[in-house]
C-alpha cells in the first residue's frame, strides 16, 4: 500500500513538472499545414508546413510529419520568425481508402524529444477540376475567368510550383502577366517538360511584354517581340470584345514564329500559338492587366475564346487503385509459388491425419496414452516450424523489390516514370533505400530522411515478411518513343495500326486503344515494327499471370486508362527505376503514350462508327467513391460541363453526315445541350433538355463548329447529373478525306 502511494505521488509530481513545460512549448510554437488545392487522387500533392517561433530563442530541431509514413526534416527557426517546409506527397489514389484520418505533425528538439504537436485532418479527395496558375502583377482580376469557365480552378502561382515536375502537372494552364519572377535552371527545365506533357502557357503582351516573356526560354516563344505600339479599336475587332471603346491601345509587335490564330484586319498578329511537344504556347499582343481587358465583360469574352481555341488537356494517368492491386498481385509471386492453396491444404490435411493416428494408434500400441498431452502440441509446433521453413524457402533471405512502373512518354527522348513499389522484408534488421529519383513512403513503417544531403527511406524495424510500400518519381532519358500510326479503312469499317518500338525496352505484350476498341499488337521487341488489325477485349489478368499464376482478380481495362480515349500500352519487365540497397527486383513496366485523334490517317471514303470518337471532359466532378465507380462524370447543383471532341486531321467537313450521340445522360436534372460555333462566336442550342434521342443530333455546317479539328459541346445542368463516356460519341457516315 505504501509503495502504491509512493508511485502515485511520483507520477503526480512528474505531471505537475512536465505538463506546464509542454503547455509553454505549445504557446511558444505555432505549426500550420496546408495542401495545395486539396487532395489529388491520381497526381502528386504538395503540403506546406509552416513553423512559427514565438519565443525569444532560436530553435534548432526537426519536423516530423506522419502521413502514410514518416517525413523527418531538419528545421532552424530564428526567434520571432517563421519558416515553411515543402513536402511532395504521392497520388493518394494509391491508398485503398477514399478518405484520410487525422495525422500528426510534431516539432522535435535536437535530442528527438517532442516540443510541440498538431493534429491535421485531410478529409477526402478533391473534386475533379482543372487548375490554371497565374503569375501576375495583380492576381485578383484573373478570378473573372471562372465566371465563364466554372470548371477552372484559378490559383496564384509562384516559381516554386515548378520545383518538382510531377507536381507541376496539376496545373493545366499557366498565365504570365507582368510577373516579377526569375526561374532557376531546374524550374526552366521543368517548365519545358510541363509544356511537352500537354500544358498550355499563355503570355501577355502590351507595354509589359518584356516582363511577361522574361521567364520563358526564347526558343519556346511564338513571337520574337520587337517592341510595343498603339493599336486602334478597329484593329482589335476580330477579338469580338463586347465593350470595346474607340481609342488606341498598347499592343506588342514582332516577328511571327508560330501559327497566327487571330489577326487584325491589317494583318497584325493578335494571338499566336506555337506547339511544344503535346502542349502549346499562346502569345497575346494585349496586356492582360491593361485596357481593354481591364473591363470585366471584355476579359470574360477574351478568356473564354482563349480556352475554346486551345482546350486544356487533362493529365493522362492510369487508375492508381488498379495499380495498387497490380502491385499486390506481383508481390505474391514467390510466396504463391512456394505456398499455393493446394500445398497449404495438403499440409493442413497432414496435420489432421498425423495427430489422430499418433494420439490413438501409436500411443495405444506403445501403451503410452498419457503422452498425448505432450505429443499433440509437439506435432503442432513441428508443423508450424515446417510452415515457417517452407515459407522462408519461398521468400528467400534477400529483400525483394516489387515495382509497377508507369512510364509516360511526353517528348521524343524523355519520359516521366512513376514507380509504385513494395519491398519484401526478409528479416527485422534495419534497411535503408536510396535512389536518384524522388522517393516517398506509403507505409507507416517507412521514414523519409535526409542523409548527407540525399533523401533516403529508412525501415527501422519492419514486420517480418511484410511488404512495405513506397512511391518514386523521376524524369528519364529514352533513346526514342513508340511510333503508332493508326489508319481507318473506310470501306471495310476496320482499323489498322502500325507500331514501331523505339523506346529501348522490350514489351512482352502491347495494345492500341481507340475509343472502346482495342488492337492487340502482342510482344514487341526494341526496334521491332508490327502491324495489327486484331480486335480484342484485353484481360489484364493475363498480364499478372506472368508473375502470379494463382491471382484470380479481374480488371476493367477502360477504368484502368482513366478516360484516355486513344493510347498505346506496352508491358515490360526490365524495371525502369533503380533503387539502391536492393539485390533483386520484380518489375512490371507499363509504357503509356497518348495518341492524338487528329493524327489518325484515312483516305478516300470514310465511315467512322460509334464507339471511337469519344470526348474528353472539362468540368468539376465530385469524387465520392460510388459515383466514380459508376460514372466518368457526376456532379450536383447548377453548373456546366464541356465535352471536347477531336476529329481526324484530313476529314472533308463538307461531305458526309456527322452525328453526335449522347446516350444515357443520367440524373434528376434539367438543362440544355449546346455546341460552340467558331464562325459566329456563339453557342448554338442543340436541345432544350438533357436528351439526344436514339438518332442523336445531326451536325449540319460542321465546318463552322470545328476549329483545328476540335468541336466543343456544352451541357448546362441543374440537379444531380452524370454520364458514362462510352455512351457519348460522334459518328461519321459517308464522309470523305481531303486527299
Amino acid at each position: 500500500m505504501r509503495l502504491n502511494k509512493a508511485l502515485a505521488l511520483i507520477l503526480a509530481v512528474s505531471l505537475l513538472v512536465l505538463l506546464p513545460g509542454f503547455a509553454r512549448a505549445a504557446q511558444e510554437f505555432n505549426i500550420e499545414a496546408a495542401l495545395f488545392a486539396g487532395i489529388f487522387e491520381n497526381t502528386w500533392n504538395r503540403m506546406d508546413v509552416r513553423v512559427e517561433n514565438k519565443s525569444t530563442s532560436d530553435f534548432q530541431g526537426s519536423i516530423l510529419v506522419e502521413l502514410q509514413g514518416e517525413y523527418l526534416r531538419e528545421v532552424f527557426v530564428e526567434a520571432g520568425k517563421a519558416v515553411t517546409l515543402t513536402l511532395y506527397l504521392p497520388p493518394m489514389g494509391f491508398s485503398s481508402g477514399n478518405g484520410f484520418s487525422q495525422h500528426k505533425i510534431s516539432l522535435l528538439d535536437q535530442q528527438g524529444r517532442g516540443v510541440s504537436q498538431e493534429t491535421i485532418t485531410l478529409g477526402s479527395y478533391t473534386d475533379v477540376s482543372l487548375v490554371a496558375g497565374v503569375m501576375a502583377r495583380e492576381f485578383s482580376d484573373f478570378r473573372r475567368i471562372t465566371n465563364v469557365l466554372s470548371y477552372l480552378d484559378v490559383q496564384p502561382m509562384y516559381p516554386s510550383s515548378l520545383d518538382f515536375y510531377q507536381f507541376s502537372l496539376n496545373y493545366r494552364a499557366i498565365i504570365l502577366s507582368n510577373p516579377d519572377v526569375t526561374l532557376s535552371p531546374q524550374q526552366s527545365a521543368n517548365l519545358r517538360h510541363w509544356l511537352e506533357s500537354g500544358g498550355l502557357l499563355i503570355i501577355g503582351g502590351g507595354s509589359g511584354w518584356q516582363q511577361s516573356a522574361a521567364p520563358v526560354p526564347s526558343d519556346l516563344l511564338p513571337v520574337r517581340v520587337q517592341g510595343a505600339e498603339t493599336i486602334s479599336a478597329g484593329e482589335l475587332s476580330p477579338l469580338g470584345l463586347p465593350s470595346l471603346e474607340e481609342g488606341n491601345y498598347a499592343g506588342a509587335v514582332g516577328e511571327n514564329l508560330g501559327e497566327v490564330l487571330i489577326s487584325s484586319p491589317g494583318g497584325k498578329p493578335l494571338l499566336v500559338a506555337k506547339k511544344v511537344g503535346k502542349g502549346s504556347v499562346l502569345w497575346s499582343a494585349l496586356d492582360f492587366e491593361a485596357e481593354p481587358l481591364l473591363n470585366a465583360a471584355n476579359a470574360e469574352t477574351f478568356w473564354q475564346q482563349i480556352f475554346l481555341l486551345r482546350p486544356l488537356q487533362a493529365v493522362p494517368t492510369l487508375n492508381k487503385g488498379i495499380i495498387n492491386q497490380f502491385l499486390n498481385g506481383i508481390s505474391q509471386d514467390s510466396l504463391a509459388a512456394a505456398l499455393s492453396p493446394g500445398k497449404l491444404f495438403l499440409l493442413l490435411l497432414g496435420y489432421i491425419i498425423l495427430v489422430g493416428p499418433v494420439n490413438w494408434v501409436v500411443l495405444r500400441k506403445l501403451d503410452r496414452r498419457e503422452w498425448a498431452w505432450f505429443v499433440i502440441p509437439a506435432v503442432a509446433v513441428l508443423l508450424t516450424a515446417g510452415f515457417f521453413a517452407y515459407g522462408r524457402i519461398g521468400r528467400g533471405s534477400d529483400a525483394i523489390l516489387y515495382q509497377v512502373n508507369v512510364i509516360n512518354q511526353f517528348s521524343a527522348q524523355q519520359a516521366n516514370v512513376e514507380s509504385f513499389s513494395g519491398v519484401m522484408v526478409p528479416n527485422t534488421r534495419k534497411m535503408t533505400l536510396g535512389s536518384d529519383a524522388h522517393l516517398v513512403p506509403f507505409s507507416e513503417e517507412i521514414a523519409s530522411r535526409f542523409v548527407d544531403g540525399r533523401q533516403m527511406l529508412a525501415l527501422d524495424s519492419p514486420p517480418l515478411w511484410s511488404v512495405q510500400n513506397f512511391v518514386g518519381a523521376k524524369v528519364v532519358d529514352t533513346p526514342g518513343s513508340v511510333e503508332v500510326n493508326v489508319r481507318i479503312n473506310g470501306s471495310a469499317d476496320r482499323f489498322e495500326a502500325k507500331v514501331t518500338n523505339n523506346s529501348g525496352q522490350d514489351f512482352f505484350d502491347s495494345y492500341v486503344k481507340m475509343g472502346n476498341r482495342w488492337l492487340q499488337v502482342g510482344p514487341l521487341a526494341s526496334g521491332e515494327t508490327k502491324d495489327s488489325a486484331s480486335m480484342v477485349h484485353p484481360d489484364l489478368n493475363t498480364i499478372l499471370s506472368r508473375y502470379n499464376s494463382f491471382y484470380g482478380g479481374w480488371f476493367d481495362p477502360s477504368a484502368f486508362v482513366n478516360g484516355m480515349n486513344m493510347c498505346f500500352l506496352g508491358f515490360g519487365d526490365s524495371g525502369q527505376l533503380k533503387v539502391e540497397g536492393i539485390n533483386r527486383t520484380v518489375a512490371l513496366d507499363i509504357w503509356v503514350q497518348t495518341i492524338d485523334v487528329r493524327d489518325i490517317l484515312a483516305s478516300g471514303q470514310v465511315t467512322i462508327p460509334r464507339g471511337v470518337l469519344h470526348p474528353t471532359v472539362q468540368g468539376q466532378a465530385v469524387t465520392e467513391d460510388y459515383y466514380i465507380k459508376n460514372y466518368h462524370f457526376f456532379s450536383h447543383g447548377k453548373d456546366s460541363v464541356d465535352l471536347i471532341f477531336s476529329l481526324p486531321d484530313n476529314l472533308d467537313y463538307s461531305s458526309g453526315e456527322f452525328r453526335l450521340y449522347m446516350d444515357n445522360l443520367w440524373g434528376d436534372a434539367e438543362g440544355k445541350i449546346s455546341v460552340f460555333n467558331h464562325k459566329s462566336q456563339r453557342w448554338e442550342e442543340l436541345s432544350p433538355r438533357l436528351a439526344s434521342g436514339t438518332d442523336g443530333f445531326l451536325l449540319p455546317g460542321i465546318e463552322d463548329l470545328v476549329f483545328e479539328n476540335r468541336l466543343t459541346v456544352r451541357i448546362d445542368y441543374s440537379g444531380d447529373f452524370g454520364f458514362y463516356l462510352d455512351s457519348i460519341d460522334i459518328a461519321v457516315f459517308g464522309g470523305r478525306t481531303n486527299d
